[in-house]
């Protein structure tokens, strides 16, 4: 990798207040891997690879609940944690607690550097670039000496350093907080479901809004919609850039300079592993033959939005077969479903899910934007 000019010694977005130019020094001179072992307690939780969302650096669980104890590097909350094995997967960790680490991590201690610094320090392009230059094809790691030997600029001040830390701590809690929002939102919406669709056969809903309270009636998908079919496939070399987008098995797959269909349509995917996730197109768009049609645009007293969320939730397992290639065939035009009689009572239901839904959406492209922002700032704010 090509080092940086030597009179790169600043970096293109930084603080108020800051004049100095930052100061070469090998990573080995900023940071040492700690070695003392240990075995996990109650009072000290293991942390391993499978505990640690890739690319976020949370934690995916509560570890002190673990009972296992394993052996492994100590850390006292000083430290940052790196995943050696398979770098590219971006294992790391800003632990404020004290544990062990098992398995391939690095646990590094700053060297009169500022711990959060180090943290996003290690997560830049250039320090990616050289631990993925790695041996081995299956289980690459790292390469201490390597890396430890590579020159990285920063500031020659801890304040410097702390503010930019503080800010990427800052980030990383807002990125954090959203997703949480999204989760939370997830799980609400699937308790939603369960709540205002009837199941285990049963003829009305938990819960109902009000004003209704007829029962719900059974009815075959063919007598929902009269025309339950396949369209015409399209080959993966006819995609491009730019045009209409093409729903496949599982969902947008690609764009097309056409569209087969003009107006949003149900679309349940009918090959492959993904068989039977359901998808509501947007309009204008070229749905492909990996995708069963569900039309309902001719018939009156079916509401859409409703229709599709109420597909959402089904369980279409039962009409798959073939392993190698599995597949749902025309016999989805007998598959039942439940309903309410009352068009109104469809449209609060689909309204009720197409709002979760774009919640869900809104923090969902909240998250997006952060991380983007993060990456930039990461390159701008970074040497």
């Amino acid at each position: 990798m090509q080092k940086p000019s030597k009179l790169a010694q600043i970096p293109r977005i930084r603080f108020a207040g800051f004049t100095e130019n930052w100061e070469r020094r090998k990573f080995g001179k900023l940071a040492v891997r700690e070695s003392n072992c240990d075995i996990s307690s109650i009072d000290m939780p293991c942390v391993e690879y499978e505990d640690v969302i890739a690319n976020e650096g949370q934690l995916n669980k509560d570890i002190s609940l673990k009972e296992m104890q394993k052996k492994g590097i100590i850390f006292d909350g000083s430290q940052v944690l790196f995943g050696k094995l398979r770098p590219y997967l971006h294992n790391w960790l800003n632990p404020d607690f004290k544990g062990v680490a098992v398995g391939d991590w690095w646990v590094l201690r700053p060297i009169e550097l500022d711990k959060n610094f180090l943290y996003r320090l290690i997560q830049t392009q250039q320090f990616d670039d050289i631990a993925n230059q790695s041996a081995g094809s299956k289980m690459p790691r790292a390469d201490w000496n390597l890396i430890a030997e590579t020159e990285f600029i920063v500031p020659s001040l801890i304040e410097e350093q702390n503010k930019i830390g503080e800010l990427f701590a800052n980030l990383d809690n807002l990125i954090t907080l959203h997703q949480r929002k999204v989760e939370k939102l997830q799980k609400i919406k699937k308790s939603c479901l369960q709540n205002l669709f009837p199941q285990n056969n049963q003829s009305t809903p938990k819960i109902r809004f009000k004003n209704f309270s007829d029962e719900w009636e059974n009815k075959f998908l063919w007598e929902i919609s009269s025309n339950i079919y396949q369209p015409q496939t399209i080959q993966e070399t006819d995609f491009t850039k730019f045009g209409y987008d093409v729903y496949g098995a599982n969902g947008i797959i690609g764009k097309y300079h056409s569209y087969n269909h003009e107006l949003a349509q149900i679309a349940i995917a009918c090959r492959g592993n993904s068989c039977g996730i359901v998808n509501l197109t947007k309009n204008k768009v070229w749905i492909t033959g990996n995708a069963m049609v569900i039309n309902v645009d001719s018939i009156k007293n079916i509401n859409k939005i409703f229709l599709y969320f109420l597909l959402y939730q089904t369980d279409f397992s039962y009409l798959i077969t073939g392993s190698g290639q599995p597949q749902i065939t025309g016999n989805i035009k007998n598959h039942q479903c439940n309903l309410p009689k009352n068009l109104k009572e469809q449209e609060k239901i689909g309204a009720f899910f197409s709002k979760l839904d774009k919640l869900i959406s809104l923090h969902q492209r909240k998250v997006e934007k952060l991380k983007n922002i993060k990456k930039a700032l990461l390159n701008k704010m970074f040497i």
